[in-house]
């Protein structure tokens, strides 16, 4: 009796140890971060609540733990990301994610707030397809690149309306191009094209620095169009994955008064 105590003693914790490495192989963990394509507007503000995720059809949810949910949205470009939240998820495949949207939601539009309306009930959750295979043991970062430049109408004077229009990428396997625009005070709008695919964002007001995430490889054209005073400029360029490709400086071509 007392060597079949010593033997169940002796293995115990090798069992224990081994259910644990299984359990860990059967869940993966999955980051899911929000960036902004910014719109012509100072600041855009939104309500997150959370996301969700499907796995093997079943929905699983994803909450953004803060005091205060409500984000400038705008703020989320040039390698600026917000992290929704983090969880563990079931291996298998994950064929949706949903951003998750609460009632709250203005622009501010030369230093005045503007409030917005939602489309319909359907626009408070940004529904993207994704296909991803979790792996057991293994961590994922998503992203949801909020399209605001897109997603909000003009309806009539000083009345907006918002309905969500973004994508989703995982950071593996995709590629960023970064670059400045001088001079800074231009603060253009920069587009990178490729096959009728078209991402933006717009530079840094103080460094005119900026730059596109989520790209796959292969050759884009780079369109910077000024607000004014500049002409317009096209670049062409390859991507490469799994590297940020930096363009260095580029320099406008004032147009003459």
């Amino acid at each position: 009796m007392k060597l079949k105590t010593l033997i169940s003693a002796f293995f115990l914790p090798f069992i224990l140890a081994s259910c644990g490495q299984d359990d860990e192989r059967a869940e993966g963990l999955i980051n899911i971060n929000l960036i902004d394509a910014p719109g012509d507007f100072d600041q855009a503000w939104v309500e997150v609540l959370g996301a969700e995720v499907v796995i093997n059809g079943t929905a699983h949810f994803v909450d953004y733990v803060t005091a205060r949910k409500m984000v400038n949205v705008s703020d989320l470009v040039n390698g600026i990301s917000l992290q929704v939240g983090r969880r563990t998820v079931p291996v298998g495949q994950m064929t949706e994610i949903t951003l998750l949207m609460g009632e709250e939601i203005y622009v501010i539009r030369n230093g005045q707030r503007v409030n917005m309306q939602f489309l319909n009930s359907d626009s408070r959750r940004l529904t993207l397809p994704a296909d991803l295979t979790i792996e057991g043991g293994l961590s994922y970062d998503y992203y949801i690149d909020l399209d605001m430049s897109r997603s909000i109408t003009r309806a009539a004077a000083e009345i907006y309306t918002f309905d969500p229009v973004g994508r989703a990428f995982l950071s593996r396997g995709m590629t960023a191009i970064s670059g400045t625009v001088l001079p800074f005070q231009a603060a253009p709008y920069i587009f990178a094209v490729r096959e009728g695919d078209t991402l933006g964002t717009v530079t840094n007001l103080a460094t005119g620095q900026f730059q596109i995430r989520g790209l796959t490889q292969g050759e884009y054209q780079l369109l910077i169009q000024p607000r004014s005073g500049f002409a317009d400029t096209l670049i062409n360029f390859p991507v490469f994955i799994d590297s940020t490709n930096a363009l260095g400086e580029i320099n406008l071509r004032a147009i003459a008064p």
